[in-house]
């Protein structure tokens, strides 16, 4: 990567693959934007994008670096949108495209929203660096080994909440912006939404008497439990093999928080 990389940034150009959920392959190459080295690890921002597979999320990290894809997030931030405007529900995500002028500068809006929000996107992607190098490459084999079961998409979402716990709330609890508050609680689903309850809950409680602190309480208890229930996984698997995945299923059924 890092090689292809140096070939590439010349012509302004970022390269990045992985594997995403159900360990399927994935990769974009795009017009780079920017790289920045904030810290430990340096932060590749890509726009329009030249070539990618089907999966294209948001960002994604791999080694020492961190890649943003603006056009992506763009296209999902519109696909959620989208989505909403059938029912208009009142919860966080209708909240957060509440604190934009949709209805009369949808461009404008979407453009602004993509500004805001791709903080949060690095936020949880620095949290995923940090939390990766305590978990090492067992990690990654763990998923290998677990690919195509509910255990591995609970792992996945066990090692989320640990990245977010650790990172992206208590950064968004302390930036205190609505917005990105209501976004992040929002985007919150699937298997994410199935195991963290407590997180809608916390939220639930925050009112203009308490502030944020609710969700600030929770990211602490949220950073010990979900390290914690990590840790057990990875143990369970390195003594069992592919034939843990019915117990790390039963293990994380049992831990909710």
């Amino acid at each position: 990567m890092d090689a292809i990389n140096a070939l590439l940034e010349p012509q302004g150009l970022v390269y990045s693959a992985g594997y995403g959920a159900k360990n399927k392959p994935l990769f974009f190459l795009g017009r780079l934007e920017r790289c920045e080295h904030p810290g430990q690890v340096s932060v590749w921002v890509s726009g329009r994008e030249l070539a990618r597979d089907l999966t294209s999320p948001a960002a994604m990290h791999q080694g020492e670096r961190i890649f943003i894809r603006r056009e992506s997030f763009r296209r999902l931030l519109w696909e959620k949108l989208e989505s909403w405007r059938w029912h208009r529900p009142d919860n966080a995500l209708g909240r957060a495209f509440a604190c934009y002028d949709f209805e009369q500068d949808l461009e404008g809006s979407l453009d602004a929203m993509v500004e805001q929000e791709l903080a949060g996107v690095l936020l949880h992607e620095q949290g995923e660096y940090l939390v990766g190098r305590e978990l090492g490459d067992a990690w990654n084999e763990l998923l290998m080994g677990l690919a195509q079961t509910p255990a591995e998409l609970m792992a996945r979402a066990v090692r989320d909440h640990w990245a977010d716990c650790r990172v992206t709330l208590p950064a968004l609890v302390r930036r205190a912006d609505p917005a990105s508050i209501h976004f992040y609680v929002g985007g919150v689903n699937g298997m994410r939404k199935l195991l963290f309850p407590g997180l809608l809950e916390a939220y639930e409680q925050c009112s203009e008497a308490a502030g944020w602190a609710p969700l600030g309480v929770l990211a602490r208890q949220g950073e010990a439990h979900w390290a914690a229930l990590a840790r057990e996984l990875l143990e369970i698997y390195q003594r069992q093999g592919e034939a843990a995945a019915e117990p790390i299923k039963e293990r994380v059924e049992a831990a909710f928080l």
